[in-house]
């Protein structure tokens, strides 16, 4: 509900800045981008205990979510010479993250889990821009821009990221080896809803082409979790066989809150288990173009 009100009133300032009277008004931008991030959590492994009953393991963390591609586009507004306001919509297509740990039971039986995870997220993001950009942005002869203007702008954008469509998809493989066989659980598992906010920096620079249209290049810095609200596995087998349906209701999907009730409703209802926030934490890449319209 928060972050409802928060696009709500966000909206609302973005279009009031739009309707403003043209005698204050600079320009309007939009432009599309796309990018690539980098992992910034340390590569480690948490430990996952087993037994020899053990068929299905909790999501394991290695590294951040926030890694892999982005794109998507940005309308903004100067109200200033050097300040505009800008919302974005950004879809991220997260990395695979792998992780393998093996456990020895006994001289005899051993355990090895096996398992990638990716995350995805539509983003919205509402933001300040801080550019040296004068409000003339003339066309350039021969390389020279006209009126002492410069072919290069600098900005820095400091904004929010809130996370409107979540998920993280984990496939897992837990292989029960003894002395003369080695059979394994394969199990794919959706957490999705919740929300989630986040804080951007961006760093920029921005190539002239013309009065109008610009290529730019910028250092993004994302610090991000997410906590999902439910948990589905939507796949289930041992050595091939399907066994989805072997597993009840309450093996089959978690709800995450931050108390969970310890009465429980038994195997036909879904069980409980304490919200867990996942990183989505990145520094990347992004270039683009944008164009502006001054009015």
């Amino acid at each position: 509900m928060k972050t409802t009100k928060l696009i709500l009133i966000l909206t609302s300032f973005i279009v009031s800045i739009f309707f403003t009277h043209k005698t204050t008004a600079q320009s309007f931008y939009f432009d599309i981008t796309s990018g690539y991030a980098l992992n910034m959590m340390p590569k480690t492994n948490t430990d996952v205990y087993f037994n020899s009953a053990t068929t299905i393991a909790p999501l394991k963390v290695s590294g951040s979510f926030g890694k892999g591609w982005n794109y998507g586009g940005t309308a903004g507004y100067f109200m200033l010479p050097y300040l505009a306001f800008e919302l974005g919509v950004n879809q991220f297509a997260g990395s695979t993250l792998s992780s393998s740990q093996f456990i020895q039971i006994n001289n005899t039986q051993s355990l090895t889990l096996n398992e990638s995870s990716n995350g995805r997220m539509l983003r919205f993001c509402p933001a300040l821009k801080l550019s040296t950009y004068d409000g003339k942005i003339p066309p350039y002869n021969r390389n020279t821009p006209k009126d002492g203007g410069s072919w290069i702008d600098y900005y820095v954008k400091i904004g929010l990221i809130i996370g409107l469509s979540n998920s993280i998809n984990s496939n897992q493989s837990i292989t029960h080896a003894d002395t003369t066989t080695a059979l394994a659980y394969n199990t794919t598992t959706v957490y999705s809803g919740g929300s989630s906010t986040g804080f951007n920096l961006k760093l920029g620079v921005s190539f002239k082409q013309n009065d109008k249209i610009f290529l730019f290049v910028e250092l993004s810095f994302i610090d991000q979790f997410y906590a999902p609200s439910q948990s589905l596995i939507t796949s289930y087998s041992y050595g091939g066989a399907d066994m989805l349906s072997s597993l009840p209701v309450s093996q089959r999907q978690t709800y995450y809150v931050p108390l969970p009730n310890s009465k429980t409703g038994g195997a036909n209802e879904p069980s409980q288990a304490y919200a867990i926030s996942y990183p989505f934490t990145s520094v990347g890449l992004n270039v683009g173009i944008e164009f502006k319209f001054n009015r």
